[in-house]
C-alpha cells in the first residue's frame, strides 16, 4: 500500500502532480483527517480510445477543412461583402448615369454567373442520375435470377403492400359475418314479437266483437 505524498504544510509538493491532484491537504485541527479523491472513470462513448490511424485521419480532415473549405469561403465572403458595400455606395452616392450603367452591367453579370452555377449543378445532378442508372443496370445484370430481378423493386413493393392489406381481410369477413348473423337474429326476434303482438291483438278484437259480449252490452243498456 502506497502512502500519498502530503508535501509541505501548505499543500502537496508540486513535483508529484498525481498526488497533488488526488490528495487532500489535512486541516490543521485536532480532528484532522486525510482522504483521497478518485476521479470517476469515463464510460460509454467517453471511454472510447481512438486508434492512432483514426486520430491521424481526424487531424488530416481538420487541416483539409480549414485550408480548402473555411479559408476559400472566408475569402469569397469577404470579397462579396466588399463588393456589396462598394455597389451600395455607388448606388447611393453619387447617383450618376455612369454609375447606373455600371450597376446594371454588374447586375447582369451576377445574374449570368448565378444562372451558370445553377445550370452546372443541374448538369451534375443529371449526370449523377444517368450514372447511377447505368451502374444500377450493370449491378442488376450481375445478380442471380430471382423474382426481384424479374419483376423489379416497384412491383415487389406493391405486392408487399397488397399482401399487407390482404392480411386483415379474413378477419374482416369473419367479423362482418358475425355481425350479419347477429343482425338477422335480432330482426327475426323483432318479427316474431311483432307477429305475436298482432295475433294477440286480433284475438282481443275478436273477443270484443263476439255475440256474447254484444248481448251483455245490450242487457246492461236496458238495465240502465
Amino acid at each position: 500500500m502506497t502512502t500519498p505524498d502530503l508535501g509541505t504544510k501548505n499543500g502537496p509538493s508540486p513535483s508529484n502532480n498525481v498526488a497533488a491532484r488526488n490528495t487532500a491537504v489535512p486541516p490543521t485541527t485536532p480532528y484532522s483527517y486525510t482522504y483521497t479523491y478518485h476521479e470517476p472513470e469515463p464510460t460509454g462513448f467517453a471511454a472510447y480510445q481512438p486508434t492512432p490511424v483514426q486520430i491521424e485521419r481526424a487531424d488530416y480532415w481538420r487541416r483539409f477543412t480549414r485550408l480548402y473549405v473555411i479559408l476559400p469561403l472566408s475569402i469569397l465572403s469577404g470579397i462579396v461583402l466588399i463588393l456589396s458595400i462598394f455597389l451600395l455606395y455607388l448606388a447611393i452616392w453619387p447617383a450618376t448615369e455612369q454609375t447606373r450603367l455600371f450597376l446594371s452591367a454588374v447586375a447582369d453579370i451576377l445574374v449570368i454567373i448565378f444562372l451558370l452555377v445553377v445550370t452546372f449543378f443541374f448538369a451534375i445532378i443529371l449526370v449523377g442520375i444517368f450514372g447511377a442508372g447505368i451502374a444500377y443496370r450493370q449491378h442488376w445484370r450481375q445478380q442471380p435470377d430471382s423474382p426481384l430481378k424479374k419483376y423489379g423493386y416497384i412491383r415487389i413493393l406493391l405486392w408487399q403492400i397488397d399482401s399487407f392489406i390482404d392480411k386483415p381481410v379474413p378477419y374482416i369477413n369473419k367479423f362482418s359475418k358475425n355481425i350479419a348473423d347477429l343482425t338477422i337474429k335480432i330482426n327475426a326476434l323483432l318479427a316474431y314479437v311483432e307477429s305475436w303482438l298482432s295475433q294477440l291483438m286480433s284475438v282481443v278484437q275478436k273477443s270484443n266483437n263476439s255475440p256474447y259480449n254484444s248481448n251483455v252490452q245490450k242487457t246492461e243498456d236496458e238495465t240502465d
